[in-house]
Protein backbone atom coordinates (compact mmCIF):
# COMPACT_ATOMS: atom_id res chain seq x y z
CA UNK A 1 0.00 0.00 0.00
CA UNK A 2 2.74 2.61 0.89
CA UNK A 3 5.03 1.42 -2.48
CA UNK A 4 1.35 2.08 -4.27
CA UNK A 5 0.83 5.89 -2.68
CA UNK A 6 5.30 6.42 -3.07
CA UNK A 7 4.42 5.27 -6.72
CA UNK A 8 1.51 7.43 -7.23
CA UNK A 9 2.66 10.64 -5.84
CA UNK A 10 5.99 10.02 -8.31
CA UNK A 11 3.89 9.92 -11.13
CA UNK A 12 1.68 13.02 -10.09
CA UNK A 13 4.93 15.04 -9.23
CA UNK A 14 6.24 13.77 -12.68
CA UNK A 15 2.72 14.87 -14.63
CA UNK A 16 3.04 18.31 -13.32
CA UNK A 17 6.53 18.98 -13.65
CA UNK A 18 5.75 17.89 -17.55
CA UNK A 19 2.69 19.97 -17.63
CA UNK A 20 4.64 22.90 -16.02
CA UNK A 21 7.25 22.41 -19.00
CA UNK A 22 4.44 21.88 -21.11
CA UNK A 23 3.39 25.23 -20.42
CA UNK A 24 6.19 27.55 -20.21
CA UNK A 25 6.99 26.44 -23.71
CA UNK A 26 3.64 27.61 -25.16
CA UNK A 27 4.10 30.74 -23.22
CA UNK A 28 7.51 30.94 -24.74
CA UNK A 29 5.74 30.18 -28.70
CA UNK A 30 3.06 32.58 -27.55
CA UNK A 31 4.97 35.45 -27.17
CA UNK A 32 7.15 35.05 -29.34
CA UNK A 33 4.10 35.28 -31.63
CA UNK A 34 2.73 38.52 -30.24
CA UNK A 35 6.55 40.11 -30.74
CA UNK A 36 6.47 39.26 -34.37
CA UNK A 37 2.98 41.17 -34.63
CA UNK A 38 4.72 44.29 -33.92
CA UNK A 39 7.61 44.48 -36.37
CA UNK A 40 6.69 47.34 -38.59
CA UNK A 41 3.18 47.65 -37.11
CA UNK A 42 1.08 49.23 -39.98
CA UNK A 43 -1.09 51.04 -37.36
CA UNK A 44 0.93 53.96 -36.38
CA UNK A 45 -1.21 57.17 -36.32
CA UNK A 46 0.28 59.61 -38.40
CA UNK A 47 -0.50 61.85 -35.65
CA UNK A 48 1.55 60.30 -33.15
CA UNK A 49 2.96 63.32 -30.49
CA UNK A 50 6.02 61.79 -29.72
CA UNK A 51 8.75 58.40 -30.24
CA UNK A 52 10.04 56.63 -27.18
CA UNK A 53 12.73 54.47 -28.54
CA UNK A 54 14.53 52.19 -25.34
CA UNK A 55 17.87 52.11 -26.11
CA UNK A 56 20.16 48.82 -26.26
CA UNK A 57 20.45 46.48 -28.77
CA UNK A 58 21.41 47.63 -32.16
CA UNK A 59 19.17 48.85 -34.54
CA UNK A 60 16.09 50.54 -32.30
CA UNK A 61 17.66 54.18 -32.49
CA UNK A 62 17.92 53.97 -36.26
CA UNK A 63 14.35 52.35 -36.69
CA UNK A 64 13.03 54.83 -34.44
CA UNK A 65 14.68 57.85 -36.68
CA UNK A 66 13.57 56.41 -39.81
CA UNK A 67 10.09 56.31 -38.39
CA UNK A 68 10.37 59.57 -37.00
CA UNK A 69 10.92 61.03 -40.49
CA UNK A 70 8.95 58.99 -42.37
CA UNK A 71 5.73 59.71 -40.17
CA UNK A 72 7.08 63.57 -39.81
CA UNK A 73 6.53 62.99 -35.66
CA UNK A 74 7.71 66.00 -34.17
CA UNK A 75 9.34 64.63 -30.67
CA UNK A 76 12.12 61.19 -30.00
CA UNK A 77 12.49 60.91 -26.74
CA UNK A 78 15.69 58.11 -26.50
CA UNK A 79 15.32 56.69 -23.36
CA UNK A 80 18.36 54.93 -20.85
CA UNK A 81 21.12 56.48 -22.49
CA UNK A 82 24.53 56.70 -20.47
CA UNK A 83 25.26 59.95 -18.92
CA UNK A 84 28.41 60.04 -20.44
CA UNK A 85 26.77 60.86 -23.64
CA UNK A 86 26.06 64.14 -25.36
CA UNK A 87 22.89 64.79 -27.97
CA UNK A 88 26.18 65.38 -30.08
CA UNK A 89 27.58 62.19 -29.86
CA UNK A 90 24.50 60.39 -30.73
CA UNK A 91 23.71 62.72 -33.60
CA UNK A 92 27.37 61.61 -35.06
CA UNK A 93 27.44 57.71 -33.93
CA UNK A 94 24.16 57.26 -34.95
CA UNK A 95 23.95 60.11 -38.47
CA UNK A 96 20.94 61.45 -37.32
CA UNK A 97 20.39 64.73 -39.11
CA UNK A 98 20.91 67.88 -37.61
CA UNK A 99 18.07 70.20 -38.84
CA UNK A 100 16.37 67.72 -36.22
CA UNK A 101 17.54 68.21 -33.29
CA UNK A 102 14.93 70.39 -31.82
CA UNK A 103 13.22 67.15 -31.77
CA UNK A 104 15.84 64.92 -30.37
CA UNK A 105 15.17 64.55 -26.50
CA UNK A 106 17.56 62.44 -24.40
CA UNK A 107 16.45 60.53 -20.17
CA UNK A 108 19.85 59.98 -19.28
CA UNK A 109 18.18 58.70 -15.75
CA UNK A 110 16.44 55.69 -16.34
CA UNK A 111 18.34 52.02 -16.59
CA UNK A 112 15.89 49.58 -16.66
CA UNK A 113 12.58 49.20 -18.98
CA UNK A 114 10.25 49.96 -15.52
CA UNK A 115 12.29 53.19 -15.05
CA UNK A 116 11.55 53.61 -19.27
CA UNK A 117 8.39 53.58 -18.30
CA UNK A 118 7.96 55.81 -15.28
CA UNK A 119 10.27 58.68 -17.19
CA UNK A 120 7.63 58.45 -19.50
CA UNK A 121 4.64 58.80 -17.35
CA UNK A 122 6.41 62.07 -16.52
CA UNK A 123 7.61 63.11 -19.56
CA UNK A 124 3.95 63.20 -21.11
CA UNK A 125 2.31 65.27 -18.32
CA UNK A 126 4.91 68.16 -19.13
CA UNK A 127 4.65 67.38 -22.84
CA UNK A 128 0.69 66.95 -23.17
CA UNK A 129 1.42 64.01 -24.89
CA UNK A 130 -1.54 62.03 -25.84
CA UNK A 131 -0.21 59.16 -28.39
CA UNK A 132 3.43 57.83 -28.21
CA UNK A 133 4.98 55.39 -30.33
CA UNK A 134 7.26 52.69 -28.71
CA UNK A 135 10.36 51.04 -30.45
CA UNK A 136 12.15 48.42 -29.06
CA UNK A 137 13.86 45.10 -29.89
CA UNK A 138 11.96 41.95 -31.43
CA UNK A 139 13.09 40.63 -28.40
CA UNK A 140 11.93 42.72 -26.26
CA UNK A 141 8.56 44.26 -27.33
CA UNK A 142 6.06 42.30 -25.43
CA UNK A 143 7.21 42.76 -22.06
CA UNK A 144 8.36 46.56 -22.85
CA UNK A 145 4.93 47.00 -24.45
CA UNK A 146 3.04 45.20 -21.20
CA UNK A 147 4.83 47.54 -19.04
CA UNK A 148 4.20 50.94 -20.20
CA UNK A 149 0.54 49.58 -20.64
CA UNK A 150 0.48 49.02 -16.84
CA UNK A 151 2.33 52.11 -16.01
CA UNK A 152 0.45 54.55 -17.92
CA UNK A 153 -2.89 53.04 -17.19
CA UNK A 154 -5.29 55.90 -16.17
CA UNK A 155 -3.27 58.13 -18.21
CA UNK A 156 -5.29 58.26 -21.11
CA UNK A 157 -2.26 57.54 -23.47
CA UNK A 158 -2.03 55.41 -26.27
CA UNK A 159 0.83 53.07 -26.67
CA UNK A 160 2.01 51.82 -30.42
CA UNK A 161 4.28 49.50 -30.61
CA UNK A 162 6.77 48.94 -33.43
CA UNK A 163 9.63 46.55 -32.72
CA UNK A 164 12.60 46.55 -34.57
CA UNK A 165 15.52 43.89 -35.50
CA UNK A 166 19.37 44.63 -36.39
CA UNK A 167 19.33 41.58 -38.45
CA UNK A 168 16.15 39.56 -39.77
CA UNK A 169 14.57 36.87 -37.94
CA UNK A 170 13.17 33.23 -39.48
CA UNK A 171 10.17 33.62 -38.42
CA UNK A 172 9.37 29.98 -39.12
CA UNK A 173 12.60 28.34 -37.64
CA UNK A 174 13.87 30.90 -35.06
CA UNK A 175 13.93 27.94 -32.03
CA UNK A 176 16.69 26.50 -34.66
CA UNK A 177 18.78 29.33 -33.61
CA UNK A 178 20.15 29.15 -30.47
CA UNK A 179 21.18 33.10 -29.63
CA UNK A 180 17.61 34.17 -31.04
CA UNK A 181 16.28 31.01 -28.57
CA UNK A 182 18.30 32.17 -25.91
CA UNK A 183 17.17 35.95 -25.97
CA UNK A 184 13.66 35.05 -26.63
CA UNK A 185 13.71 32.62 -23.21
CA UNK A 186 15.33 35.30 -21.03
CA UNK A 187 12.73 38.36 -22.21
CA UNK A 188 10.02 35.79 -21.38
CA UNK A 189 10.99 34.70 -17.82
CA UNK A 190 11.21 38.25 -17.27
CA UNK A 191 7.91 39.02 -18.85
CA UNK A 192 6.27 36.33 -16.15
CA UNK A 193 7.99 37.71 -13.61
CA UNK A 194 6.56 41.28 -13.99
CA UNK A 195 3.34 39.89 -14.64
CA UNK A 196 3.57 38.75 -11.32
CA UNK A 197 4.91 41.61 -9.58
CA UNK A 198 2.09 44.05 -10.98
CA UNK A 199 -0.57 41.52 -9.82
CA UNK A 200 0.83 42.26 -6.13
CA UNK A 201 1.49 45.43 -5.70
Amino acid sequence: MKNNYKSLLGRVLWFLVVFFLVYQLYGVFSYVTASMGYQQNPEIPNDADMIVVLTGSAGRINGAYQLMKSKDIKMLLLCGVDPQVSIDELIAKFELEEKFRDRYEIDNISTTTMENAQVVAEYIIRKNVKKIVLVTSIYHMKRAYFMFERILEGTGVEVYPFSVYNSPIDTERWWNNSGVFKNIFSEYLKFRFYQVLFKLV
